[in-house]
């Protein structure tokens, strides 16, 4: 009950009172996943740029960039359907949800971000470079 009570009002509104300080952040090289993620960059499949999922992916704006820039195939989950739609409109495959039941077959992914991990990990980024499941 809690999940669904985050996913149809919370979630949204996180999004309405942070929105302004998410439209102000720089996504760019100098933003700690997009470095991270051309470090790792070596380790994507031969062929492209590998598959990347953000977990938290807000309202897409990194995912736009490292699609743009890196050709990575970029996906999100995101709780805020408000958000979701943002980024759709910027042409991220983002969807409504959260990291607990991911709609992704088994070693979908080169590169999964949880660009925010938990109250207390502010500024901190996780990363998992999956050996075989995630989805």
């Amino acid at each position: 009950m809690q999940k669904e009570v985050f996913l149809n009002n919370e979630g949204d509104a996180w999004f309405a009172r942070n929105h302004n300080a998410i439209v102000s952040r720089v996504f760019d090289s100098a933003d700690p996943v997009i470095s991270a993620v051309t470090r790792f960059s070596s380790l994507l499949q031969s062929g492209g740029g590998g598959r990347l999922l953000e977990i938290g992916c807000g309202e897409g704006r990194r995912l736009a960039w490292l699609a743009e820039t890196m050709a990575i195939e970029c996906h999100g989950i995101e709780p805020s359907q408000k958000a979701v739609t943002v980024a759709n409109g910027l042409g991220v495959t983002a969807l409504q949800g959260t990291a607990e039941s991911l709609p992704y077959e088994s070693g979908f992914f080169d590169i999964v971000v949880f660009g925010f991990c938990s109250i207390s990990a502010i500024g901190r980024i996780c990363f998992a470079l999956p050996q075989r499941r995630i989805g």
